[in-house]
């Protein structure tokens, strides 16, 4: 059976959270929301 190479799995692979969410998602509207909270208010 053949070496199939792949990538180094060591190797960190960053992506943003808006590359997985579409542009007109609601969850931009919660993360907007949630973002807004003052939690340390709410212990």
């Amino acid at each position: 059976m053949p070496h199939i190479s792949g990538f180094d799995r060591n190797q960190l692979m960053c992506c943003s959270w808006d590359a997985f969410v579409e542009k007109e998602s609601i969850a931009k509207l919660i993360d907007a929301f949630v973002n807004s909270l003052n939690i340390s208010r709410y212990g």
